[in-house]
Formats: C-alpha cells, structure tokens, sequence
C-alpha cells in the first residue's frame, strides 16, 4: 500500500500539523497523478490512501477517486471529515469509488475546535461520520495523544461506540521541530496509552496503536498487547515494506519526511519504470543508508533483547527529538 498526498490545501490549522499549514500551491496536477498511480498499478498496489493536509479540498478529487477505482486499486483516505458534512458530497465519493475514510476526531468538542483552531469543525466531523457510515463507506475513527488530548481520549471511544464505528486508531504526536509543545516524551505517552488500554479492556478489539512504541515502556504489558493486536511492533513505512508519494512525485520514507525523498519518480521529465522504482527503492544507496540510519539499534538495551524483530524500538521520529537512552526503559535488561 501508499499514501498519496495530492494536496495540502487544508480548512483546519491544527496546532501540532506536521505539514504547516493550509498551502493551495502544492496540488497534485491530474497529469501527475494518472501517470503516477499507473506506476503503482504496475507495482502491483491494491490500495492506496489519500492524505494531504486535507484531501477532500483537491479541486480534482472526484476524478482522481474515480480513476484509483477504475484501475482496480482501493481508495482510502485519512480526513477531518468537515466536506463530508455535506450528504451531496458523501454521496458522490461513495459513487466514485471511495471504499473507506479514517476520520480524524481530537477529543471532545472544546479540545476539538481548540485544536483546529475552527469553531464548530467538531459538528462538522461527527456530521460527516455519521453521513459516511449511511452512504456505506467504511469508518474508521483516527484521533493523536497529546498534551492537549491526553485528558479527552476515553471520550473519542465513548463516541465510537455511540456512533457505531468499529475501530479507532491511536497516534501518538510526534515532530521533526524539535519544540515539544504538543508532543510528549515516549515513556510518558506509553504510559497514558497503557493507562487507556486498561481503562478500556472491554473494547480492546476496537483500539490500536498506530505509533510504533518500545515494548518496555508499557510496563510489562507490551508483548501481550502486541499479541492482542492493539500496538503495532516495526513500523512498515521505515522497513521498506510501504512509502508515501509527495504531491511533486518524491518518494517519501514516511508521510512526515516531506522534504527528504529517497528518490523522485521522475527521472528527465519522463515517469520511471516500474522495475526502475523497484531498482530505486529495495536497491538505491540512498534508500539503503537512510533505512540502515534508521534501523540501527535506537538504544544499546535493545541489542539483547528477544523482543527485538517484533519491537523495534518505537518509531524513529521520535529520536529526532529525545534521547532513546532515556526514554526507551530497557527491555529485558530492565526486567520488562
């Protein structure tokens, strides 16, 4: 699978937005993008997801959601569902092809609107839910720990279960900015997953981390919940296993990583290959050394550890920002 930023137009301004803000210039042309998910039908994709900042606010959306379904390849798209509010739209993305939206709620309706930054964006995202789930596309609810959120996630459950959503999916906020204001150190963010998990243990099969996270940080319990499917282990992105394609065609190692692409698809103004992309992306030195940076043991008490393959100790955005000497408790060698 992929994701695909098409645009970063966007109708919030989230406080902690890795992507910085709503930007009309940067839309994936329709040119660019059919000759792009062409490549990735050749790659052999079945799916892919939509992102942007926001990307229901691509002029083109329509049509692109049209043709990905066309080609045989499943749409998904992560949103604040805000244009969903409007059935008329719903009702068309459900025609075009759309099979499924992760909807982004940010605590209860106060955090919400503070977060965006958008009074009565949070009645426009339960409306557009509640219009996707009658249109028949399927839902998924997506909301993010932090400092902000940290106090209002029970209630992101408690909307799920009333609103009839079968999973919510759990980031934990991380940036490349270095300035914390909304992120947390990874031992404090375990620990208010771990908390919300046991709080929560009667609907475990509807929670997941999404934010790959050191085993040893949730106090014994991480191997079990990775077992139970409730956090993830290796994050599949850094691996080499999926990758996000920019709205320009850089190849990114991950959605956040604008910026700093492995490689970009195109090559002399013409779209590569797909053997090339293969050659490029499994074979390229950049590629290569940028995984080998990535996957090197973030701690020296993950060398030993026989969780290491499984747990790979937590996503390596974090160790841009905090030391994994400190915040990664110690795996077997601490007793975990």
């Amino acid at each position: 699978s992929a994701w695909i930023s098409i645009t970063y137009r966007c109708n919030s301004d989230c406080s902690y937005c890795y992507v910085g803000g709503d930007d009309k210039s940067k839309d994936m042309s329709l040119q660019r993008f059919s000759e792009s998910i062409g490549l990735l039908k050749n790659l052999g994709l079945k799916r892919v997801t939509f992102i942007g900042a926001e990307a229901t606010l691509h002029p083109n959306i329509e049509e692109i959601v049209e043709h990905t379904k066309h080609l045989g390849i499943r749409a998904g798209m992560v949103t604040n569902g805000r244009r969903f509010s409007h059935k008329k739209f719903t009702k068309v993305m459900y025609e075009r092809g759309l099979s499924g939206v992760g909807i982004t709620v940010l605590g209860t309706e106060e955090t919400n609107d503070n977060i965006t930054r958008i009074k009565g964006s949070y009645k426009q995202t339960i409306k557009g839910i509640e219009n996707c789930l009658e249109a028949g596309i399927d839902v998924t609810i997506n909301t993010t720990i932090s400092e902000e959120t940290r106090n209002s996630l029970d209630e992101v459950l408690n909307l799920s279960d009333e609103l009839g959503v079968r999973k919510v999916f759990i980031n934990v906020c991380t940036d490349l900015k270095g300035d914390h204001n909304s992120s947390m150190p990874p031992t404090k963010a375990a620990e208010i997953a771990g908390n919300l998990i046991e709080r929560n243990r009667h609907r475990k099969h509807k929670i997941f981390l999404t934010t790959s996270m050191p085993f040893c940080n949730f106090e014994g319990e991480g191997k079990r919940y990775f077992e139970e499917g409730i956090i993830s282990g290796s994050c599949c992105v850094f691996s080499g296993s999926s990758f996000a394609l920019d709205h320009n065609g850089d190849v990114l190692p991950c959605p956040h990583f604008t910026g700093f692409p492995y490689f970009n698809i195109y090559n002399a103004g013409r779209i590569i290959s797909s053997e090339e992309f293969k050659t490029f992306f499994f074979g390229g030195e950049l590629a290569n050394k940028y995984r080998a940076a990535i996957w090197d043991f973030p701690s020296d008490t993950c060398i030993d550890c026989s969780n290491y393959g499984k747990c790979t100790g937590g996503c390596p955005i974090y160790w841009q920002g905090y030391s994994p000497s400190k915040e990664i408790k110690g795996g077997e060698n601490n007793g975990n």
